[in-house]
């Protein structure tokens, strides 16, 4: 739906930039969001990204690692301005668990390569393969192939559960869950371990990529990285460079160190929901990308006073 006056509205996009459709619109602003798990883009509509992005009179990332892919692209001199992703804190609200019984690991999100996923259960099988009373709940939103064959190779293990449910928010995973996993290759954001944390989870977290702007050791721990390392187009087709696999051994130690120090998780889960009730919910973030695009438009007013008249 085209406004009466076109030329009062600021156009935004989100998502992936070779799917943007600017309208021809003589509108006040034209911006941007996305995010890059890779430091160069995919080939696969790269001509379309990069015209999209040249319309763009601010190009939106959520993190300085996100922003690299577009920063060493030929798209020109747009400004980038960095503003994370948002909880929606009214639905991902503080929840009170019982530490003392059964816990519950959970890996939630799109069962994938970069996601880690294969390594996650690795170092859990390492970490628990003798222990009592625990479980490892992999819930993915979409059916990936990954998924189905690491269901095929693990769902005989009483340990490891496969979530089939359909859910439109994850929160009532989050509510039977005690600890989220995140071993992952790469990540543009990383937005369910932060959902996961606004509800009271600590998490386990890859240290790479852009959690390593948003997320520290009060609020989990670090999951070190190993030095092997993998091709990205294992994940995304035609995108060159690689990226650095988190050590099992790793990530079965902080499930060990976690297992055997509830009360030290579940005081990490508390700081980690009021750190993203305060920091990064839906309200702040959006408060912060009203302010940014403002400030561009009255900088571009003052210097420019008939620019848009």
């Amino acid at each position: 739906m085209v406004p009466d006056k076109p030329e009062e509205y600021v156009e935004l996009w989100w998502g992936n930039p070779a799917d943007w459709s600017w309208s021809k619109c003589n509108v006040k602003m034209r911006v941007g969001m996305c995010v890059s798990e890779s430091e160069s883009l995919a080939k696969v509509g790269r001509n379309k990204t990069f015209y999209n992005i040249k319309q763009c009179d601010m190009l939106i990332c959520p993190s300085r690692f996100s922003a690299r892919a577009y920063q060493e692209s030929p798209v020109g001199d747009i400004p980038i301005s960095i503003i994370p992703l948002g909880v929606d804190t009214k639905v991902f609200s503080y929840i009170k668990r019982d530490w003392n019984s059964e816990l519950i690991y959970l890996m939630a999100g799109a069962a994938q390569f970069r996601k880690g996923t294969w390594l996650g259960i690795e170092g859990f099988l390492k970490a628990c393969h003798k222990r009592d009373k625990v479980k490892l709940v992999i819930w993915s939103s979409v059916k990936t192939p990954e998924r189905e064959e690491l269901k095929r190779e693990y769902s005989k293990n009483d340990k490891i559960i496969f979530d089939d449910s359909i859910l439109k928010s994850p929160h009532k995973i989050y509510a039977k869950s005690h600890i989220i996993l995140s071993p992952h290759l790469s990540e543009g954001f990383g937005l369910t371990p932060f959902e996961a944390m606004a509800t009271g989870m600590p998490c386990i977290m890859s240290r790479c990529s852009s959690p390593m702007e948003y997320f520290n050791k009060e609020y989990g721990w670090w999951v070190e990285m190993s030095e092997l390392y993998a091709p990205i187009d294992m994940c995304i087709e035609d995108t060159g460079g690689s990226w650095r696999l988190p050590d099992v051994d790793s990530i079965a130690d902080m499930i060990n160190y976690s297992y055997r120090h509830r009360n030290e998780a579940r005081e990490k889960g508390v700081i980690a929901s009021r750190y993203v009730h305060n920091r990064l919910s839906w309200d702040i973030v959006t408060k912060k990308l009203y302010a940014t695009i403002k400030s561009y438009l009255d900088t571009k007013e003052i210097k420019y006073p008939n620019h848009y008249m």
